[in-house]
């Protein structure tokens, strides 16, 4: 037994995977469809179970049994807008760094004051540089780059006078502000004694950040000293009085 038209449209339309934003339309013939179409539409003739859409200016039969309506659906809402990826490090030499020293030796004029280590020489400098505040001399390193950073010293101290105990007090400033946790002190029992400062600091920075190291004693006779080549053993090469390397590691 052969279906009927009814049953034919039924059957075609389950088949169908259709995206349809206006609906299908059924008509008892063809002659009953509008004059004018809409091309978001389908249109069924019941009497023969064909269906039609109107492609701009006539009714087309868009497919038989079976076939499939490829008409456009309406468009989803647009989903939010993911998270930015983090800034790719500038520069073309990559991650950025800085080597610096000082071949002058620094002493404080004041009991109470705090000086920051000052530089005059330059080893590498990519995306760290040197910088006046405040002085006439090199004190502040500043980053191009933000990101994390390890930031390393060594300063030849001497204390060439004076029986007493003495103290020196080392730490890092900020864009000006003192940082936490960064100081740490070291001690002279006697006079004519030689010490070495040398450690480093971890620091989260933002492109444009300026460091300085700070120090401050408690004898004006401390100081950072520069010794020449053979100063005191015969083929040991010059000493700067402060050496500083800055490496960006991410």
């Amino acid at each position: 037994m052969y279906p009927s038209n009814s049953q034919r449209i039924e059957q075609q339309l389950k088949n169908l995977k259709h995206k349809v934003t206006c609906g299908v339309q059924f008509f008892d013939t063809f002659e009953d469809f509008p004059a004018t179409g809409k091309e978001c539409a389908v249109y069924v003739d019941k009497s023969t179970g064909a269906f039609f859409i109107w492609n701009g200016t006539a009714y087309v039969t868009c497919c038989g049994e079976g076939s499939t309506i490829v008409a456009q659906g309406i468009q989803g809402i647009q989903g939010l807008r993911g998270l930015q990826g983090l800034q790719g490090l500038s520069g073309s030499y990559g991650l950025a760094n800085g080597a610096f020293f000082s071949t002058l030796s620094q002493s404080i004029s004041t009991l109470g004051s705090v000086v920051p280590m000052t530089f005059n020489s330059e080893i590498e400098s990519n995306g760290v540089y040197l910088d006046n505040v405040a002085s006439p001399n090199l004190n502040s390193f500043y980053l191009t780059n933000p990101g994390i950073y390890n930031i390393q010293f060594s300063a030849q101290l001497l204390r060439e006078f004076g029986g007493s105990d003495a103290h020196i007090g080392i730490f890092l400033k900020r864009n000006g502000v003192t940082e936490p946790y960064t100081g740490t002190y070291l001690h002279f029992n006697s006079n004519n004694t030689y010490l070495v400062a040398a450690w480093n600091f971890f620091v989260t920075a933002q492109a444009g950040d300026y460091f300085q190291l700070m120090w401050t004693v408690d004898d004006l006779d401390i100081q950072l000293v520069y010794l020449g080549e053979d100063s005191i053993l015969a083929g040991v090469p010059e000493t700067p009085s402060v050496i500083l390397t800055v490496n960006q590691i991410m």
